[in-house]
């Protein structure tokens, strides 16, 4: 049977499996990543639903949402940074990105992507807060916090390690949440 909290298990196991995909293949990383942020909606619109929680249902819509704009942003000033520079003129160092010119693009996009994210995980951080009072789970209230906590030292390249334990939070969440009070997703 389908339910709420099954969704959310999958939904979190494939946030982790598209965080280590990141490494291997980014494309098929942030495939996977869109693929489960999808499947925790349907496990957060199940809740809201059985529990009359529509903030929780919008709350996550949000953060899908924002999360598209944000890689959508950095798409675009990839491509656009690709097609002003090209190939050959990609830079090589440190010195050549900080030299402006068509790199300044990539690096507002970047950064455009990065607050986007931030933003878009305090919607997750709201609706998971909601979560954590219903359900009397403090691993809804702690894995947004940690995803938080990864993007912002992401540059660092500890970030994804750090999201990765936030979506082992969100897995233990969903794991804890009662199997009685989500029954079966229409």
């Amino acid at each position: 049977m389908v339910n709420a909290r099954n969704l959310g298990v999958a939904g979190s196991t494939l946030s982790f499996v598209g965080l280590i995909l990141l490494f291997i293949a980014p494309g098929i990383g942030v495939a996977v990543i869109f693929v489960s942020r999808i499947i925790v909606l349907l496990a957060s619109r199940g809740v809201a639903l059985v529990r009359q929680l529509p903030l929780v249902y919008r709350n996550v819509f949000a953060s899908i949402v924002l999360g598209v704009l944000a890689l959508i942003v950095f798409v675009v000033s990839a491509y656009t940074t690709y097609f002003f520079v090209g190939p050959e003129g990609m830079p090589e160092s440190l010195e050549d990105i900080l030299s402006g010119g068509a790199m300044n693009i990539l690096l507002a996009g970047i950064l455009a992507s990065w607050v986007i994210l931030i933003v878009s995980l305090l919607y997750l951080e709201k609706a998971y807060g909601v979560l954590a009072r219903v359900f009397n789970i403090g691993f809804f209230k702690w894995s947004p916090i940690v995803y938080i906590i990864g993007l912002l030292v992401v540059v660092t390249g500890l970030g994804v390690i750090v999201l990765m334990v936030g979506a082992l939070l969100e897995l233990a969440a969903w794991m804890n949440t009662p199997w009685e009070e989500v029954e079966a997703v229409k």
